[in-house]
C-alpha cells in the first residue's frame, strides 16, 4: 500500500541550522545591502552601536519600500527561486540572503518598511521564541511607530549581536570597534563601482556616519589595463580584462599601502569575479594557476551577469564561485599573457642591472637557467681600489668580496620582503660617499667615450644615484 505523509521541517529547527551556513559579519552586512540596491536605493546607512549594554546594527535605506504581502514573502525562506530571470540591477539569488544572513548574527530580527502611498509596517521573527510555535510565525505590526528619513524605504534591525556582549564590555567594545573598520574597507570594496558610479548608478554608503570610500582593487590611477577579451559560453558572456598594479618604486608610500588589500599583494593576485557590478570573489586563481611572487601585481577582473548563476556555481552567501568547463580552459589558456605584464614590472629593476645602468654595483646572470647576483668587478670603484693595491692585497680583498657574495641572504631578504616589502630599510650611503662615487663614474665612463648627454642619462638611471640626483648633480 502506498500513501504519503507530511514532511515538512521544524521551523526553529531548520532555522538554527541556518544560522551555521557560514556567514562572516561583513558578508552578512553586505547580502542585506544587495537587497537594499535591488530596491533602487540611493543612500545605504550602517549604524553598529550597543543598546542594553549588548551590540545592534540596523541598515536602512532610502528604497521603494515593501507592501506587507510583499514584506511576507521576502521573509519566506526561498521567496523566489535561483532559475528565476532578473533585472541587471537585481542582486540576489536564492531567495534567502535577508534571513540567512541575519539570522547568521542574531537570534532576532526585524525588518519595518515604508512606501510613498503611505503603507508602513514591521515584522519581528526572534528564535528565542521560535522554538515554542510549530510554524513559520511572524509577529507583524501594521501601524509601527518610526521615525522616516526618507519618503520610502527599509530598515533591518539585528537586536542582539551573537557571541560579542559576553566577552567583557571593554574586551567586546574593542574587537566590535575592530569589526566595524573592517566592514567599511570591505563594503568599500565589494561596492566599489556602486559608489563611484563608472559601470552603475551611484550609491553612497555610510557607517556609523563616515561614508565609505570606493576601493577599487585594480588602483586604475596608474596601473596599465590590458584590452577586454569576451569568452562566449553559449548564450552567455564574460568579459575579461588584466591590470598590472605600478611596482613600488612608482608608488609613494600610502598609495603602495591602501592598494595591496586586506592580506597584502602576494594574496591579492589573481582574479576578480564580479556578478552585476557587485564583486563576489577577490584575489584568487580559481586553482588554475600558484601564487608567484612574480605575479603579484596581476590582477583580472571578471564580469558576468546574474542570468550566469548556475554556470559559476554561485554559492548563497554570494561569496564563493568558481569557473564553469569552457570559461576555466579560456583562462587557462590566458593566464601567461595576463601575468606576463607583472613579471616584467618585477624583473624590470633586476634587468636593468644589465641594460639600464652600464655600470651597476650588483650584476645579474642567469646561467643554465638559475639566477645569481654577483659583484661587478668592473665597477669603477673596482677598479680604482685594485690600482691602488699591490697583488696580495688584490687577492684578499677579492677573497673577501666572494665570501659576502657567497654568503648573501637571499632566502631572508625574499621572505622578508614578501612579509612586508616596505619594512626593508637599506641605510643610505653618506652624500659625500655618494658624490666621491659619482665623480669616479663620470670619469670613467667619459674615458670610455661616451658624451656629456649620454652620462647624465646612465647615471641619472643607476639606482645608486637616481633618489638623490639633484645633490649629486650640483656637485659635478
Amino acid at each position: 500500500m502506498r500513501t504519503t505523509i507530511d514532511a515538512s521541517p521544524n521551523a526553529s529547527a531548520l532555522l538554527s541550522s541556518m544560522r551555521c551556513i557560514g556567514y562572516s559579519f561583513n558578508d552578512a552586512v553586505a547580502d542585506i545591502i544587495d537587497n537594499s540596491i535591488t530596491a533602487n536605493s540611493s543612500m545605504i546607512r550602517v549604524d553598529c552601536l550597543w543598546k542594553d549594554e549588548y551590540p545592534y546594527v540596523s541598515i536602512s535605506d532610502d528604497g521603494c519600500g515593501m507592501s506587507l504581502e510583499t514584506l511576507r514573502s521576502a521573509m519566506r525562506l526561498a521567496s523566489r527561486s535561483p532559475l528565476e530571470d532578473r533585472d541587471a540591477d537585481d542582486l540576489g539569488r536564492f531567495g534567502l540572503g535577508l534571513k540567512t544572513a541575519s539570522f547568521s548574527q542574531s537570534k532576532s530580527l526585524r525588518v519595518t518598511t515604508w512606501r510613498t502611498d503611505g503603507e508602513a509596517c514591521m515584522v519581528n521573527w526572534n528564535l528565542e521564541t521560535q522554538p515554542h510555535e510549530s510554524g513559520w510565525i511572524l509577529d507583524v505590526d501594521t501601524e509601527p511607530c518610526l521615525k522616516k528619513e526618507s519618503p520610502s524605504g527599509t530598515l533591518v534591525e539585528w537586536i542582539k549581536l551573537d557571541g560579542i556582549g559576553e566577552r567583557g564590555h571593554d574586551i567586546a567594545e574593542q574587537h566590535f570597534n575592530n569589526m566595524i573598520t573592517e566592514l567599511e574597507r570591505h563594503l568599500g570594496t565589494i561596492f566599489h563601482r556602486y559608489i563611484d558610479g563608472a559601470h552603475s548608478r551611484r550609491i553612497t554608503i555610510w557607517v556609523n556616519g563616515v561614508e565609505c570610500q570606493s576601493r577599487n582593487p585594480f588602483f586604475v590611477q596608474k596601473s596599465r589595463s590590458s584590452p577586454i577579451e569576451v569568452i562566449e559560453d553559449g548564450h552567455h558572456k564574460y568579459k575579461i580584462c588584466s591590470y598590472t598594479l605600478p611596482h613600488m618604486s612608482k608608488c609613494t608610500e600610502r598609495e603602495w599601502t591602501e592598494n595591496q588589500g586586506p592580506h597584502g599583494y602576494m594574496e591579492s593576485q589573481g582574479f576578480y569575479l564580479y556578478r552585476n557590478n557587485r564583486l563576489i570573489v577577490m584575489g584568487t586563481w580559481f586553482g588554475l594557476a600558484k601564487r608567484k611572487e612574480s605575479t603579484k601585481l596581476c590582477r583580472v577582473s571578471i564580469d558576468m551577469d546574474s542570468a550566469s548563476d548556475h554556470k559559476w556555481n554561485i554559492d548563497v552567501k554570494k561569496s564563493h564561485a568558481s569557473p564553469p568547463p569552457i570559461a576555466r580552459k579560456r583562462l587557462r589558456q590566458l593566464i601567461e599573457s595576463l601575468t606576463k605584464p607583472s613579471r616584467q614590472t618585477q624583473l624590470h629593476r633586476t634587468r636593468s642591472l644589465s641594460n639600464e645602468q652600464i655600470v651597476p654595483v650588483w650584476k645579474r646572470v642567469v646561467k643554465d637557467g638559475r639566477i645569481q647576483y654577483v659583484l661587478n668587478n668592473e665597477h669603477p670603484v673596482m677598479t680604482q681600489l685594485n690600482a691602488s693595491l699591490d697583488d696580495d692585497q688584490t687577492q684578499n680583498v677579492a677573497k673577501f668580496l666572494q665570501i659576502i657574495v657567497n654568503t648573501l641572504p637571499v632566502k631572508a631578504i625574499y621572505q622578508d620582503c614578501k612579509d612586508d616589502e616596505t619594512a626593508i630599510d637599506q641605510p643610505e650611503v653618506d652624500i659625500k660617499d655618494l658624490i666621491s662615487h659619482a665623480r669616479q663614474t663620470r670619469h670613467y665612463l667619459d674615458s670610455n667615450g661616451y658624451t656629456d648627454e649620454q652620462i647624465v642619462r646612465v647615471m641619472k638611471s643607476s639606482e645608486l644615484f637616481r633618489l638623490r640626483w639633484q645633490e649629486i648633480e650640483s656637485a659635478l
